[in-house]
């Protein structure tokens, strides 16, 4: 049995790449003067919400991709088979490297927990190992309630459907709200995790882009011009830009999912347009930068510890951060083409489309 393939959202996969390296300058590189006083320093100080675009991300292309007839064993496997082989991978680089350099190592249930993805359920310990990796925790939880999604888009009416998921956003709007002004305190780390890295508290994100990814469906079908997605995938990028840039009291509740509609509009607008950002993000080059994003958010750390231990440079000065951002790059894509390309076909081949 042949391989289905998915619709494409060329526009789409590029912005993965500067998402992921959002990330990496958060991680790595806001001790650097230049990621502090350039224009763009709140977006950068404020990048991790990068990941929220990411769980966004997720449900808008997994709602595009799937329909109410995907198999639930074929798409769990395949999403398994496409992120568990490096997830695990790096773990153990990482790991063996902690144990063995810096003599610190989880405890053994932790770093079970840690291996199987279950590291965002124990506050306190969402960051051990891999520490990037909370956020996979978080999306296999993701994962293991899409097939439940698809059911309840099939099964239930419309207006319901509709009715139930808005009433998820609101309540996850609510719950980060209380959490954030009511409940969130500095010094109790234990917290700030919980209210961080839980993953239910994303859940609302998630569900917020499957509805747009299934909107996306009917909006195809009208004949709407492209230059007005355009228009509106530029409008999302500013607001992002400015919300995220500008000091303003909306942007401590950004990271649990306060961004949606912002989130909404970028997708909706890359997505649908066919002249402009189609064109520039299309080009193959950044495409191939955005299919090897996801190697680039889990081999960060690894390759950081090389920098860090192999030549005794931490933090990284300006110089060794490009060089560090140019071996991440040039490493990820010899790890997607080496190691997680290949896995993932074998895998597939064998226990997805076997006869």
């Amino acid at each position: 049995m042949k391989e289905q393939t998915p619709a494409y959202l060329n526009a789409l996969t590029f912005p993965r790449f500067i998402l992921a390296m959002l990330v990496v300058v958060v991680h790595f590189g806001l001790h650097l003067d230049y990621f502090n006083d350039s224009f763009f320093g709140g977006v950068y100080n404020h990048g991790a919400v990068a990941v929220s675009f990411f769980f966004f991300l997720s449900g808008f292309v997994l709602a595009y991709n799937y329909n109410s007839n995907t198999s639930p064993r074929a798409f769990l496997l395949k999403r398994l088979f496409r992120l568990y082989p490096t997830y695990l991978l790096t773990f153990f680089i990482v790991l063996i490297t902690l144990y063995f350099a810096e003599g610190n190592a989880p405890t053994f249930l932790h770093g079970i927990l840690n291996m199987l993805g279950l590291q965002s359920w124990t506050p306190g310990y969402a960051l051990e190992v891999n520490f990037p990796s909370w956020s996979l925790s978080v999306e296999f939880f993701f994962y293991l309630s899409f097939p439940i999604i698809l059911w309840l888009y099939k099964k239930m009416k419309r207006s319901y459907f509709l009715v139930l998921a808005f009433l998820i956003i609101i309540l996850g709007a609510i719950e980060h709200y209380i959490a954030v002004v009511h409940i969130y305190e500095p010094d109790r780390f234990f917290l700030d995790q919980f209210i961080l890295y839980f993953p239910p508290f994303h859940f609302s994100t998630f569900v917020a882009g499957f509805l747009c990814g299934k909107w996306i469906h009917s909006l195809k079908e009208k004949n709407i011009d492209s230059r007005l997605f355009s228009l509106i995938a530029f409008l999302g990028i500013v607001g992002f830009i400015m919300i995220m840039n500008v000091e303003n009291y909306y942007r401590q509740f950004t990271h649990n999912g306060g961004l949606i509609p912002v989130f909404a509009m970028i997708c909706i607008g890359l997505a649908l347009d066919k002249k402009i950002f189609n064109v520039i993000f299309g080009w193959k080059p950044l495409r191939y930068l955005g299919e090897i994003s996801y190697s680039i958010y889990m081999w960060q750390f690894p390759v950081f510890l090389f920098f860090k231990h192999s030549l005794s440079s931490s933090p990284l000065s300006p110089g060794m951060f490009i060089l560090f951002v140019i071996t991440l790059i040039i490493w990820s894509a010899v790890a997607y083409e080496v190691f997680e390309k290949p896995v993932r076909k074998l895998l597939s081949r064998n226990y997805i489309y076997a006869k």
